[in-house]
């Protein structure tokens, strides 16, 4: 069998599952099985006859794929801010709507801090660890000299995805903190980003997708009754330990905009707040501000 009959019968598969982007998927899974470089290389050997180890690997794969399991898992990487992350089942899939919240904060650190010399970054519930690391690459591109960023994760597991996603990505100014986030004093630590993707789905919420509460882990996942308990305590728990200019930020779910909205306009030092949408055009993130003197 060649590979654009490979190619063809996996597409037409997974357009039968119904899935968002049949051809891309079996492109990126060709990619992987075949060992190749670039999805380029699929069309430049069109016609290479594949061995039966290489169809094996293909076939387990697509099955694989066929049962829900995120391509992303499957590979053992995804994309984000221009930069590649490894991702396995103990950390969530970075997912293109939290690329936003990383673009206001690099957009608020170059208005608003009056030296390019140093930033120190908090990244809460880090998983794989793809917010602080991206914020940091960039912000280096950006002229600051000297980026740091301290990343928290109640799982073990999930921060030795966050070491090794910095390694891979040659960032080196970092700090590992294993531990809830209630259980830690922000009093001692100061930031002038704190950025988190943190659980805040209910606990009841039943629009969930199948396969995200299938294979995505729970514990990032899901966050009390109404899915704002992690939100309102971590940054409450953080914003004590915000600079002065100082910005903070967390992802949360389309219908809890203005709650959380309300909720960061009380927090001490807050002068500012903001709600961000999405590309779907839902409020997706809450930021909030320190003035400076």
């Amino acid at each position: 069998m060649t590979l654009k009959e490979v190619l063809d019968r996996t597409t037409l598969f997974f357009k039968e599952k119904k899935f968002d982007s049949p051809r891309l998927d079996a492109e990126l899974l060709l990619v992987k099985a075949l060992n190749l470089s670039r999805r380029i290389d699929l069309y430049l050997k069109f016609d290479k006859p594949l061995s039966e180890e290489e169809l094996k690997i293909a076939r387990d794969f697509v099955r694989r794929r066929s049962l829900g399991e995120p391509v992303a898992y499957i590979l053992g990487i995804k994309g984000f801010y221009n930069l590649d992350f490894k991702v396995t089942p103990d950390v969530l899939i970075p997912r293109p709507e939290t690329e936003i919240l990383v673009e206001r904060a690099i957009a608020w650190a170059l208005q608003n801090k009056l030296t390019t010399e140093k930033i120190r970054i908090l990244d809460l519930g880090s998983g794989s660890g793809c917010i602080g690391i991206s914020a940091a690459k960039e912000l280096s591109l950006k002229g600051f000299t000297e980026v740091s960023v301290t990343f928290v994760d109640i799982s073990s597991a999930a921060l030795a995805i966050t070491k090794e996603n910095c390694q891979i990505n040659s960032l080196e100014r970092v700090e590992y903190i294993c531990a809830d986030v209630k259980d830690l004093v922000f009093s001692e630590l100061e930031f002038d980003l704190i950025l988190s993707n943190p659980p805040y789905i209910a606990n009841s919420d039943l629009q969930i997708e199948e396969n995200v509460k299938k294979y995505e882990p729970k514990q990032a996942l899901y966050s009390g009754p109404e899915g704002t308990e992690l939100l309102q305590l971590w940054s409450k728990k953080s914003v004590g330990s915000l600079k002065n200019p100082g910005f903070i930020g967390f992802e949360m779910g389309k219908d809890q905009g203005q709650q959380m909205k309300n909720y960061f306009a009380q927090l001490d030092g807050i002068s500012h707040t903001e709600l961000i949408k999405d590309l779907s055009h839902f409020d997706r993130h809450i930021v909030g501000t320190k003035s400076g003197i």
